[in-house]
């Protein structure tokens, strides 16, 4: 279950069920309020630290916007070779606030014009 997406009334619905509900959270950067929860021991932490048998490691990379036409060019090799991206915005939607961010509607739209329409994703929550 998406930790982000599910909220404390949620949580709390799932205690009144019972006594000995268990609940599976998957994260891979967890919230603050997630981390206090598992640090102050209200959540038991389960760390997978192997890949499955034959599962090549993942790369994960970390770019500025100026680097936006190297990026694209590593995605596009990466791709060809049927290999598959993913990127990560910190925003869904533009912000006033955050001029300079990337928002992931804008980006979307960039790249299916670059890579063709139904060639690209949008996946938010």
């Amino acid at each position: 279950m998406n930790n982000i997406a599910f909220g404390v009334n949620q949580r709390q619905l799932l205690r009144e069920k019972g006594a000995m509900t268990n609940v599976l959270f998957m994260t891979a950067t967890p919230i603050p309020r997630t981390l206090a929860i598992s640090v102050f021991g209200e959540m038991d932490v389960s760390s997978i630290k192997q890949l499955p048998k034959g599962r090549k490691p993942i790369i994960t990379s970390w770019s500025k916007h100026e680097a936006y036409d190297s990026v694209l060019n590593q995605m596009t090799a990466e791709l060809r070779k049927g290999r598959q991206a993913y990127v990560i915005c910190p925003l869904i939607e533009s912000s006033e606030h955050l001029e300079d961010v990337q928002n992931v509607v804008a980006l979307y739209e960039s790249l299916e014009q670059y890579y063709g329409e139904g060639k690209v994703g949008l996946l938010t929550w």
